[in-house]
């Protein structure tokens, strides 16, 4: 029985798979080694070849315990596993690319974000919704029955005007 490996992050493992030259459709598109391409071949297609197009799917399904030698080949749960935990990577995004996904060698394109660049429209927007509820749910809620004092008190008063003071 072989020792078992250590299950490496996908980033790493990704990495790996690149620089190893030895994944059909895999490599870098820059110096920094910060974007790569990756073959994207849809299962249905009449010339799709499990052992050419899906090489890195079975390798990361591989890696993960999801396929062993002598299972049933199984490319679309693959791949979509593999779509699955790219998704899940904070550190990265998909670029879109116009056709990347038509004509014979379909491909996506990816980037590995710096730290400081990470998801950065999202983080704020969500920075600015977390401030705003923090600041705001504690007024509302210390001040609930403040606010319905002044409301009833100003709907009381003789001809609409309003009138506030603090009680």
């Amino acid at each position: 029985m072989s020792e078992p490996r250590e299950r490496l992050k996908l980033r790493k493992w990704l990495e790996n798979q690149i620089d190893s030259k030895e994944v059909p459709g895999l490599r870098w598109l820059d110096a920094e080694h910060t974007t790569f391409r990756v073959l994207w071949k849809h299962a249905g297609k009449p010339d799709f070849i499990v052992d050419k197009d899906a090489v890195l799917f079975r390798e990361w399904a591989r890696h993960t315990n999801r396929y062993q030698e002598g299972d049933q080949p199984d490319p679309s749960t693959w791949k979509t596993r593999f779509r699955c935990a790219l998704n899940k990577m904070p550190d990265l995004k998909e670029v879109k690319v116009a056709d990347s996904l038509n004509g014979s060698e379909p491909y996506r394109v990816f980037k590995f974000i710096k730290s400081d660049e990470k998801k950065n429209g999202k983080n704020c927007i969500h920075f600015i919704f977390i401030l705003l509820y923090n600041f705001i749910t504690p007024f509302i809620f210390t001040n609930y029955f403040l606010i319905i004092r002044l409301y009833n008190f100003s709907a009381a008063t003789p001809k609409g005007k309003r009138c506030f003071f603090l009680m």
